[in-house]
């Protein structure tokens, strides 16, 4: 699998919900960072994903887009999408 079919199985997985599949796409020593969780290495980026997942509605909605990959390394571009339901006490 090329980086490019790499990003993609990963963000295809993301919008499914599909950590199991995610997780096929990350090295062992995987090291992930953002602004929210800060740098995570290995199982803990894992775990991150499984929590997220385990949150997402199906009225969740992830697409992603502008991949750009060479032969070791590529990114893309992914939004998430919340439907958001705010109830107002009286």
């Amino acid at each position: 699998m090329n980086t490019t079919e790499l990003i993609e199985k990963f963000y295809t997985s993301f919008a499914q919900g599909n950590v199991s599949a995610m997780m096929d796409c990350y090295h062992a020593e995987i090291v992930f960072q953002d602004p929210a969780f800060g740098e995570l290495h290995g199982d803990r980026a894992v775990n991150m994903w499984k929590m997220l997942l385990s949150q997402k509605s199906n009225d969740t909605k992830i697409t992603f887009g502008s991949i750009e990959a060479s032969d070791n390394s590529g990114h893309a571009n992914w939004k998430a999408e919340y439907d958001t339901v705010i109830k107002k006490e009286k």
